[in-house]
């Protein structure tokens, strides 16, 4: 679905790495033997990432029904604090409020 002139790479994990040394230093989210990871590399140049994600999401889906594909953001803050891993919404509510947990709630 993307053209291949665009595809700068393309590195797959599928499954979990052999061993636990391997698994303790792998930035992969993977936790059985039916998970995989797929990093695509863009070439430099005008990027339609969003557009591929949105093709990929819907083909996917249509293909797969069962399965949960997501796209996680490469940039570093993600990669450091998250250590790798998924981590869509992450929130902290910290104050001398009564309300806290009402707020993070809402």
């Amino acid at each position: 679905m993307i053209p291949t002139e665009d595809v700068k790479l393309i590195l797959d994990n599928i499954g979990l790495p052999n061993g636990g040394i391997n698994l303790g230093f792998t930035a992969s989210s993977d936790i059985s033997d039916s998970d995989g990871d797929i990093l695509i590399s863009l070439n430099p140049g005008i990027r339609h990432t969003k557009l591929y994600m949105r093709e990929l999401r819907a083909d996917l889906h249509g293909k797969f029904p069962d399965a949960v594909f997501f796209f996680t953001p490469t940039n570093i803050t993600n990669q450091i604090l998250d250590f790798g891993l998924p981590a869509p919404i992450d929130l902290q509510i910290s104050g001398r409020g009564q309300n806290n947990y009402q707020l993070a709630q809402q």
